[in-house]
């Protein structure tokens, strides 16, 4: 999952990422999955109900993928998101749904990044902290 405080991702994923979130207006995102403790799969939420102010996720939608994703042995890693050009840090609001993520579903940890201008920022939230991590982007198919 990680090297020395690095979050791994697939260029694949990394670059859709870049494609997607990070060509729309700010408060857009999606979910990803992880297998062998590498980010390798990510699902746009094109359907989100978004606004400038907050991104809410298509929870329908993305637990159909995610119940798809089980399938495959890839397992829910995290929420991303974008913000405004301006700031690169969780908001209140995204901390308390990262932990209400974690107790919901028994998670030790979640990835939670943000999407900035072409910058991703890493987050990792635990229950009673907040690690702001690199990111190692390593080629190898999904």
């Amino acid at each position: 999952m990680m090297s020395n405080r690095n979050i791994l991702m697939t260029k694949e994923i990394y670059d859709q990422i870049l494609d997607t979130i990070a060509a729309q207006p700010p408060e857009t995102g999606g979910v990803l999955g992880r297998k062998n403790g590498i980010i390798c799969k990510y699902f746009y939420d094109g359907n989100a109900d978004i606004n400038q102010y907050r991104y809410v996720p298509n929870v329908e939608k993305t637990n159909t993928i995610l119940d798809q994703w089980l399938k495959d042995d890839i397992e829910f890693a995290g929420i991303i998101h974008s913000h405004s050009e301006d700031v690169n840090a969780l908001s209140y609001a995204d901390i308390h749904y990262a932990r209400k993520i974690l107790q919901e579903n028994s998670l030790e940890y979640v990835i939670f990044p943000l999407v900035v201008r072409k910058n991703i920022y890493m987050y990792l939230i635990k229950r009673n902290s907040i690690y702001q991590c690199g990111i190692s982007v390593i080629n190898k198919k999904s």
